[in-house]
C-alpha cells in the first residue's frame, strides 16, 4: 500500500476526529451529519484497501465504490446543499440533481452489470458536473448576501471550496480514467497522485471549516 494512501487515510481520520470533537459547537443540525459522513468515507476508503491490498480481490474493491462509496458521496452532497438552499429560492435544484444523478447511476450500472473493473465513468462525471452546479449557486448566493462578509468564518464556504477545488480539477482525469489506465499507465499514475494531493486540499478545507466552528 503507497505511503500516499496512509496520508490520505490520516487525513480523512483527521477531519473526522475534529468533526466529533466540535460536534456540540456546529451552527445548524445538518452540519452534525457531517461528521458521521467523513467517518463513513474513512471507513469505506479502509475496507476497500483491505480488500484491494491484501485480500487481492480488485472487483470487490471496485464495487464497493461503485454500489456504496461514489454514491454516498453524491447523494450526501446533494442533501446538504437541499438543507443549505431549504429557505431560499433554490431549494428545488439540488432535488433535481440527485434525481437526474440516480438516473444516469442506474444506466452506468447495468450498461457495466458485465465489467466489474470498469470505473462508473459518465455517472461520475455527471453527478460531479451537478455538484458543481449546486457549488456555483452557492457562491452567488453567498456573494450576494451579506454572510459574504464574513466568508472566512463560513463553514458552508470552506466545505464548498473543498469541493469545488477538487471536482473541477479532477473531472478530466477522471473522465479518462479508463482510457489512461488501458493505453497510458504512467500518465495515469501522475494524474492519480494529482488526484490525491486534490484530496488532502479539499480535506484541509474540511478541517478549516469544522476548526471556524470551534472558533465561533
Amino acid at each position: 500500500m503507497s505511503w500516499t494512501i496512509l496520508v490520505l487515510n490520516f487525513v480523512e481520520l483527521l477531519a473526522a476526529v475534529i468533526g466529533f470533537a466540535v460536534y456540540t459547537k456546529l451552527a445548524n443540525r445538518y452540519y452534525r451529519f457531517f461528521p458521521w459522513y467523513l467517518l463513513a468515507v474513512f471507513l469505506t476508503e479502509v475496507v476497500a484497501e483491505f480488500i484491494a491490498w491484501k485480500l487481492h480481490l480488485p472487483a470487490v474493491n471496485n464495487a464497493i465504490y461503485r454500489y456504496w462509496g461514489i454514491p454516498l458521496q453524491f447523494f450526501f452532497f446533494y442533501w446538504f446543499f437541499y438543507q443549505t438552499f431549504k429557505h431560499s429560492n433554490l431549494k428545488p435544484w439540488p432535488v433535481l440533481a440527485a434525481i437526474l444523478y440516480l438516473l444516469i447511476l442506474l444506466t452506468d450500472l447495468f450498461q457495466l452489470a458485465d465489467k466489474p473493473l470498469r470505473f462508473t465513468i459518465f455517472s461520475y462525471c455527471s453527478g460531479g458536473i451537478l455538484l458543481l452546479i449546486l457549488i456555483m449557486l452557492y457562491f452567488i448566493s453567498l456573494m450576494k448576501s451579506d454572510q459574504i462578509l464574513k466568508y472566512s468564518r463560513s463553514f458552508m464556504f470552506w466545505i464548498s471550496l473543498g469541493l469545488l477545488l477538487f471536482y473541477l480539477l479532477t473531472l478530466p482525469f477522471y473522465g479518462l480514467r479508463n482510457f489512461l489506465y488501458k493505453n497510458y499507465t504512467d500518465l495515469f499514475t501522475v494524474y492519480n497522485y494529482f488526484t490525491l494531493v486534490l484530496n488532502y486540499l479539499m480535506y484541509t478545507c474540511f478541517i478549516i471549516a469544522l476548526l471556524c466552528q470551534k472558533k465561533n
